[in-house]
C-alpha cells in the first residue's frame, strides 16, 4: 500500500485493517484472520523517506482470495480514492528489471492493436510469451 501517512505510536496493522474493512464488505473478524503481517519499508526518519514520503507498507495474506478481492476493488474503492492510497504488488528486484525492459514492448504491442500484458517476469504478447533480453 502506498501512500498513507504515518502518525507517531501507529498501529499499522488496525490501520490497515480499518481501511480494508472500507474496501470490501467483510467482517473486521474475518479480515483480521486473512491478514497475517502488516508492516512499513525502511527505517524511520530514513533520508530514502526525508522527502516526506510516506514509507510503503507491505500486507501478507493468508487467503489469497481475500488478497484478489481486495486487489480488484481497490481500484476503484472510494477509500481509496478519497485517501489517495493504491496498492501496488511488491516485485522482486529481477522481476521489476524484467517489467522494465519489457513494458516498452508492451506499449507498443498495445498502440498497434494486439493484446498484451506483462506477468511475473515476462510479457505475452497476442498469446506468444517475450522474455527480457
Amino acid at each position: 500500500m502506498n501512500g498513507l501517512p504515518e502518525k507517531e505510536g501507529e498501529n499499522t496493522r488496525e490501520v490497515v485493517i480499518g481501511i480494508l474493512t472500507r474496501v470490501v464488505p467483510l467482517s473486521v473478524e474475518k479480515l483480521r484472520d486473512s491478514v497475517d503481517t502488516v508492516h512499513r519499508l525502511g527505517m524511520k526518519g530514513n533520508a530514502a523517506t526525508s522527502n516526506n514520503t510516506p514509507r510503503s507498507i507491505i500486507i501478507q495474506f493468508g487467503m489469497r482470495t481475500v488478497r484478489d478481492e481486495i486487489w480488484k476493488k481497490s481500484k476503484d474503492a472510494r477509500v481509496c480514492i478519497e485517501m489517495h492510497i493504491r496498492f501496488k504488488e511488491d516485485f522482486s528486484k529481477e522481476d521489476r528489471e524484467a517489467r522494465s525492459k519489457l513494458w516498452p514492448l508492451v506499449q507498443e504491442a498495445r498502440r498497434k492493436g494486439k493484446r498484451a500484458f506483462l506477468k511475473e517476469g515476462f510479457a505475452l504478447i497476442d498469446n506468444k510469451r517475450v522474455d527480457p533480453e
